[in-house]
């Protein structure tokens, strides 16, 4: 079983102009894979409300962890607006909590 263990957490891609914030999963394994291997993972992210449990999930379709591609994620999860509202209960006390659950599909070690 690969290791999922590093969260990206950024500012939003270009596009947005800071609008919004980015969330990315990486596979630490994938990085050091041999050119045929990949991984098939499906996965989703939350960031946690701390006050009503009305939480910001995003779930993936079925995805390829592959030595080229080891990040996946969405560029713009969620508008910053949102994180920053204190009625919303993403941000409080500058502590955000996020969660990542991923189940792993399948390991394919050679493509031959």
């Amino acid at each position: 079983m690969e290791d999922f263990v590093q969260l990206g957490l950024t500012n939003g891609d270009s596009s947005q102009n800071g609008r919004s914030i980015s969330i990315f999963l990486e596979s630490v394994d994938a990085k050091g894979f041999d050119f045929r291997k990949r991984v098939q993972a499906k996965f989703s992210i939350s960031v946690k409300d701390q006050i009503t449990g009305a939480h910001h999930k995003k779930t993936s379709t079925s995805s390829w962890f592959t030595a080229a591609s080891y990040t996946l994620g969405w560029p713009a999860f969620m508008r910053r607006s949102e994180l920053k509202d204190p009625k919303k209960g993403f941000l409080v006390g500058n502590c955000c909590f996020v969660e990542a659950d991923v189940s792993v599909l399948g390991v394919v070690n050679d493509l031959t």
